[in-house]
């Protein structure tokens, strides 16, 4: 079973601070996955939790129950670097699991 999640895309503000264009996305938790490892590996195989959050299209909550996950089953690994503070990186299990959830929406399309 396919569970869905619901999240709002960027709202664009237009003329009588009236908000329009809002979009309502749903995604299956594979696809969630998919994309926050998506954003870390676009980023140079290393981002920020709020860069990540921000590109992967989630809300807090949700993406940290999806992104602690990813942690402690060791897909993203904590770097700690001086110039730049705590940024998260694919570990080669990140990797192996982004090809292979690449390779199941291929299958599905």
């Amino acid at each position: 079973m396919l569970y869905k999640v619901t999240i709002y895309e960027n709202c664009i503000k237009r003329g009588g601070g009236k908000m329009s264009g809002r979009r309502i996305m749903q995604r299956s938790r594979w696809e969630l996955i998919l994309d926050i490892l998506g954003v870390i590996s676009d980023e140079g195989r290393r981002a920020k939790k709020t860069r990540i959050m921000k590109k992967a299209y989630l809300d807090w909550w949700s993406f940290e129950k999806y992104f602690a996950k990813l942690q402690e089953r060791g897909f993203v690994e904590k770097i700690e670097d001086p110039a730049l503070g705590t940024i998260y990186g694919l570990t080669e299990r990140g990797k192996d699991l982004q090809g292979r959830l690449k390779d199941v929406g291929a299958i599905l399309q």
